[in-house]
């Protein structure tokens, strides 16, 4: 498996981080919508603080998040 800071530790894809690319934080994808807490809750424990989901895991997370809570609530 890569542990790349710019490799998605899911999907193995790129994960478009702005800070691995030396760029600020606040410009990076994951700052726009998304919480920090629940995108990292998804990244395997060993790779924390090492890399990043893609967008792309994340919005397929948030998407089964919201389905699972739509079906508690029902």
């Amino acid at each position: 498996m890569n542990t790349s800071p710019t490799t998605c530790p899911i999907c193995q894809r790129n994960n478009y981080c702005s800070v691995a690319k030396g760029e600020a934080a606040d410009a990076c994808w994951c700052h726009h919508g998304y919480s920090s807490a629940n995108l990292m809750a998804h990244v395997p424990e060993h790779l924390k603080g090492k890399s990043c989901i893609c967008p792309a895991c994340a919005q397929a997370r948030t998407a089964a998040l919201k389905t699972v809570v739509s079906l508690l609530k029902s």
